[in-house]
């Protein structure tokens, strides 16, 4: 496989385990030290890969119900 369809492959995980409410799949997917250079998109939000964890788990909690299986 190249490293193209590696790259494709590993976004493709990504969003599909955020999309099972499968947070700690991001402890295999993002490195430690991880940097998001955009503007927290919540207030007092950490850094790191624990601070893009608590962002997902947040946003999920925020459209949690019963549209979301």
């Amino acid at each position: 496989m190249s490293s193209l369809e590696q790259n494709k492959a590993l976004v493709r995980r990504f969003y599909e385990e955020i999309d099972k409410g499968n947070i700690d799949a991001m402890d295999d997917l993002v490195v430690e030290n991880y940097v998001n250079h955009d503007p927290p998109p919540f207030p007092g939000l950490t850094t790191g890969r624990a601070g893009l964890k608590t962002g997902i788990q947040d946003v999920l909690e925020g459209y949690a119900g019963p549209s979301r299986d």
